[in-house]
């Protein structure tokens, strides 16, 4: 009898130790996830300053200058996916051989 005590007593020790375990990660899980919230507010904050300067900048004409940012941006991706692709196929710029004197 006083051996199943003992073996009670063990178990019982071993679950307060598991408890005490989840606590302490639900408490630091509980600390991400309020800093990561404090870091998303932020990142919404900047996103939706930058959304209204750019409602701003659509509004007050800046259309054009928009369409032409676009055709940039739109101009070098293809520019670089082109490269990439010709790079991929295994085209190499061949050099002028060495002159060995």
């Amino acid at each position: 009898n006083n051996d199943m005590i003992q073996d009670l007593e063990g178990k019982v020790q071993q679950l307060k130790e598991i408890s005490t375990d989840i606590g302490s990660k639900v408490t630091e899980s509980n600390t991400l996830l309020g800093s990561m919230s404090t870091e998303f507010d932020k990142a919404k904050g900047v996103l939706s300053g930058t959304m209204t300067k750019l409602n701003v900048m659509v509004q007050t004409g800046g259309g054009r200058h928009m369409c032409l940012l676009i055709c940039v941006v739109l101009f070098f991706f293809l520019l670089m996916w082109g490269l990439y692709g010709r790079a991929k196929r295994g085209a190499t710029v061949t050099m002028a051989p060495d002159i060995e004197t």
